[in-house]
């Protein structure tokens, strides 16, 4: 097993750009809390890579969170030159993994395939969180109709909705990391099981009928969801990507 990410150098110059493309373009923000989100994720970010450049499967499933939400805010709010700049980071964070999985599968095909599926739908829920936490104010009102009047939360009171919409973003988040990776995943499984049901019941997917192409969507969609998610609750170990696994194999190599 590798323990350096032999592409950091790579990653290092494409999370700098993406920092230099944030500054540049920070001066046509009107919005301190679009600007504080970006400008701290993209400062972090060229740090983790550095600090974490000997930690070959560690760098990748931390690195990726703050790239991730940079990308998000920057399309959500049509910064162009911002979302496309850090994109690039995509690459060396693409050819790190293909490395890891190589490993992974020579090692164990069963933890290869339930890698990629853990990996992609707890990361997943990080474009969803990044929108109702970092996105900036545009964004955040912008879905209040939603949870408004769709959900009902303005019935209790505009403060509610927007509790709610905070609510929903931390857990999306919280989901992500403790899914993707791999960190006391069990914990994470229930509360997105648990955020999946209160979404299907509040936001009037039920009642809509199964088919998620319906108007204003069936409950298919999150459900499906918890489906594919629901089996990882069953596993003692998440495999050799995964924070349990490391902290695991370390213990054992103290032992």
């Amino acid at each position: 097993m590798k323990s350096k990410n032999e592409h950091w150098l790579f990653l290092q110059a494409t999370s700098i750009l993406s920092l230099v493309a944030i500054l540049y373009k920070l001066g046509t923000f009107n919005d301190v809390w679009l600007s504080t989100s970006l400008v701290i994720f993209g400062v972090i970010t060229p740090i983790l890579v550095f600090v974490l450049r000997n930690h070959n499967r560690l760098s990748f499933l931390i690195t990726i969170v703050p790239t991730l939400v940079i990308i998000r805010v920057a399309d959500q709010n049509d910064i162009s030159l911002v979302g496309w700049l850090t994109a690039l980071s995509i690459i060396p964070l693409l050819i790190q993994f293909v490395g890891i999985a190589r490993e992974v599968y020579k090692e164990n095909q069963y933890e290869f395939a339930l890698m990629c599926i853990r990996l992609f739908v707890g990361f997943n829920f990080i474009t969803h969180g990044t929108e109702k936490i970092f996105a900036g104010t545009a964004v955040h009102n912008g879905m209040r109709g939603y949870f408004g009047q769709v959900a009902g939360f303005d019935q209790i009171g505009p403060w509610f909705t927007d509790l709610m919409i905070y609510v929903g973003g931390i857990t999306e988040i919280g989901v992500a990391l403790l899914i993707g990776w791999g960190f006391f995943t069990r914990i994470g499984v229930l509360w997105a099981i648990a955020y999946l049901a209160a979404a299907e019941v509040l936001s009037g997917h039920f009642i809509t009928g199964y088919t998620w192409a319906l108007p204003g969507g069936g409950w298919e969609f999150p459900f499906f969801w918890a489906m594919v998610i629901y089996p990882f609750f069953f596993l003692k170990n998440q495999g050799p990507m995964s924070f349990d696994g490391m902290l695991m194999k370390r213990r054992y190599a103290t032992n």
